[in-house]
């Protein structure tokens, strides 16, 4: 399979296209998570993805949101199913850019908190399914740490 002389057939039993290297930034772009928040901005509100909630899973469990006031002409970026999330900062240089995906099926308006990055793939060309899977494997984690 991995030299290609098996090859997986798609849903019409053609080959699929052969793999090619894109950068990530020719395939999603980034966004910032809140920004202009004070304390008093907490605890009440619309949902937003904590840190922690990116660094101790793979794929976002919004039961575990947190919650902020935004006003009506403030303007904050709104998560969207597959965005990608980035942790930005760490204790140890080890966990600096753990990642987890926004997999959920969800009416509810989500942010992400500011220390973090969010990552938009077109979902047409790289599946978040595999970026659950990609950007929490060994080999790119040591990568992106370099």
């Amino acid at each position: 399979m991995l030299c290609q002389q098996i090859r997986f057939k798609d849903d019409n039993g053609e080959d699929f296209p052969d793999w090619e290297e894109k950068r990530l930034g020719k395939i999603g772009k980034t966004f910032n998570g809140l920004t202009g928040k004070n304390k008093d901005d907490f605890g009440k509100g619309y949902k937003y993805i904590q840190y922690k909630q990116i660094f101790d899973n793979s794929e976002i469990d919004i039961r575990n949101c947190g919650r902020f006031d935004i006003s009506q002409n403030e303007s904050q970026n709104k998560v969207e199913f597959g965005d990608v999330f980035f942790t930005v900062s760490s204790e140890t240089p080890n966990e600096i850019a753990t990642v987890s995906v926004f997999l959920s099926d969800t009416n509810d308006t989500i942010y992400l908190n500011s220390f973090c990055f969010g990552y938009r793939i077109n979902k047409e060309i790289f599946s978040p399914f595999f970026a659950r899977y990609l950007f929490r494997n060994q080999s790119f984690r040591k990568k992106i740490l370099s």
